[in-house]
């Protein structure tokens, strides 16, 4: 006699609750996973942007084989200018050693008989300069831009052609840019790079190893500059932010490392024939230019910035690095300052930094 089971055969599948516990589990292993990714990408971002200043040390020191001395930071006044009827003349650092990263079809539109840049009520030998430029100063070069900028200069003007770097000439911790210092006359920096100053390496007393260079100078996070920061033209700007000024192509190491934009500027007291006092020796942070992150060197990577330094290594420099004492009796400058210097004399540890 045959029998006969009352029980349904049961068919394979997941309950509710163990589809939610499968979709928990892969939810915390994205978790887990995610940032282990991030963190790839943005060594591989460093790793392109240490070779970028590599790419520029190869090339400073070609030209100053070639020229016998380094290029300046920024050339500030023309032989046809001395009494600063026009703008300054701008040509940066970067427009110098064009053809040394193989970019000499751009070097080669540059006219530099003109400013970089210069508004349309601004003509010189009866032509608008800026318009003069427009073919080689607009042109994006990715060795001038670290991969890890999370924001892109977006400016384009036939009179205000200018182009994003993520780099900035050292100029050394002395305020030499604004305004008090009568043009065309300047102060000589204490970096290796300055305002119509060129350089040479014997110039370099404290040993090239224990001097910088170039250094990051990327867009801030929050950047509400439409046009900074360009290689495209190394000038003093006047910021659209009331009070506040900026400084393109060439930085200073007076702020501490990764500053954020101070408003307003820090008072401006230097003289000429004085020494750094007020710039980074006073204890009143609207005086002092220690938080004035417009005048000095930032990244976007986490923490710190690379620089360039005179024997061709880069180095990933913390954004805690000793910036001194704001006392002038201490005469401290601080270990990030001293690096910044071509001859101060100062004796900096490998382990300081």
């Amino acid at each position: 006699m045959n029998t006969f089971s009352g029980r349904r055969a049961t068919t394979g599948g997941f309950t509710l609750i163990e589809l939610l516990v499968v979709i928990a589990i892969i939810a915390v292993l994205i978790s887990l996973l995610l940032p282990a990714v991030q963190s790839a990408r943005e060594a591989a971002r460093r790793a392109q942007c240490v070779n970028n200043l590599k790419q520029l040390g190869i090339a400073l020191y070609n030209y100053h084989d070639a020229n016998g001395v380094f290029p300046i930071a920024s050339q500030q006044f023309g032989s046809w200018d001395t009494t600063c009827s026009y703008w300054p003349a701008g040509h940066s650092l970067f427009t110098a050693i064009l053809p040394y990263i193989e970019q000499s079809q751009i070097f080669n539109a540059v006219n530099f008989m003109f400013v970089a840049n210069a508004d349309s009520g601004s003509p010189q030998y009866g032509v608008l300069p800026g318009r003069a430029q427009v073919t080689a100063l607009q042109t994006q070069i990715q060795a001038f831009i670290c991969p890890s900028e999370t924001t892109e200069m977006t400016y384009r003007s036939k009179d205000f052609p200018s182009s994003q770097t993520s780099y900035s000439a050292v100029l050394g911790y002395k305020d030499t840019v604004r305004w008090w210092v009568s043009c065309p006359t300047q102060i000589p920096p204490d970096g290796v790079f300055g305002l119509s100053y060129s350089a040479r390496l014997s110039a370099v007393t404290d040993g090239t190893s224990n001097t910088m260079f170039v250094g990051e100078a990327s867009r801030f996070k929050n950047e509400t500059e439409s046009w900074y920061n360009e290689w495209s033209s190394a000038i003093w700007w006047a910021s659209t932010i009331d009070g506040v000024t900026r400084l393109a192509a060439h930085a200073t190491t007076a702020p501490k490392l990764n500053a954020n934009l101070q408003i307003p500027d820090p008072t401006a007291t230097f003289t000429v024939t004085g020494d750094v006092d007020s710039w980074i020796y006073d204890p009143d942070p609207t005086v002092n230019a220690l938080n004035a992150g417009q005048f000095g060197f930032r990244s976007q990577h986490p923490g710190g910035a690379n620089f360039l330094f005179g024997d061709g290594s880069v180095r990933y420099l913390k954004e805690t690095i000793d910036v001194g004492s704001p006392r002038y009796a201490d005469r401290n400058p601080g270990v990030y300052r001293k690096l910044s210097t071509k001859a101060g004399g100062e004796v900096v540890s490998a382990d300081a930094y």
